[in-house]
């Protein structure tokens, strides 16, 4: 149920002047309208792209106006800075972001201290009762799929990681080397020829995850995200 519309909460104020004790008779406060009242439930879309709030913190309250941000502990300091940065914050609506931590006389104290610095469209959002958590990602393993390669055919960039070294053949170069770095030359030297569907990486079971990584390093570099890849008996 949101929040800002579906909960009325009414509550009873007295004065602490003792004439006004005296005479004093219950007030109703429509919350919704006190936390909104422009009445436009914008949502953390609309407020991530305003870069234009106040946020709760626990033991501090972070203002955010554009791409700045400033911590502020003294409810006063933050008055005077409200106040004095008005003419920015009024070019669009203010937000009070929250949290269900926050009492609601917490929230009603920082309202009156926006709407003493003359901002008046702003709106309070609670983020444990207005951003629902997104749906869960469900992860599949990948499926292995038969690819039938001709082992002949040399217009394959072919990688054979061995415990030792790299052995690179592509075309009619080649390259046999334990330094990384050269494996990268060697790419960057034959990129435009390369075919990005027809890299084969040829693993040994004894090759140390390290050297598959930076291996997988050098062809993301170069936006080679997909490669076969099979595994021989150990030739070393």
């Amino acid at each position: 149920m949101r929040l800002l519309t579906s909960i009325y909460l009414f509550t009873f104020l007295t004065s602490c002047n003792a004439q006004q004790q005296s005479n004093s008779k219950n007030q109703v406060i429509d919350t919704v309208k006190l936390f909104d009242p422009s009445s436009e439930n914008d949502e953390i879309a609309q407020i991530m792209e305003a870069k234009n709030a106040i946020i709760l913190q626990k033991d501090f309250y972070d203002i955010i106006l554009g791409d700045k941000e400033y911590p502020i502990i003294e409810k006063e300091k933050v008055a005077k800075f409200l106040l004095d940065s008005s003419n920015t914050i009024n070019k669009k609506k203010f937000y009070i972001i929250v949290d269900s931590s926050k009492s609601f006389k917490d929230i009603v104290d920082i309202i009156d201290v926006v709407k003493a610095a003359k901002i008046e469209k702003y709106q309070v959002f609670n983020l444990q009762t207005r951003h629902n958590p997104p749906d869960a990602i469900i992860v599949e393993a990948p499926k292995s799929v038969s690819i039938k390669i001709d082992p002949n055919d040399f217009t394959y960039l072919k990688i054979h990681l061995q415990k030792s070294n790299y052995k690179i053949t592509f075309l009619a170069d080649s390259l046999s080397t334990n330094d990384i770095n050269q494996v990268d030359k060697f790419i960057m030297t034959n990129k435009t020829q390369i075919d990005a569907k027809k890299i084969l990486v040829i693993g040994t079971q004894n090759v140390s995850m390290e050297k598959f990584k930076a291996l997988k390093q050098v062809l993301k570099k170069y936006e080679y995200f997909r490669f076969s890849m099979v595994t021989e008996p150990n030739n070393e």
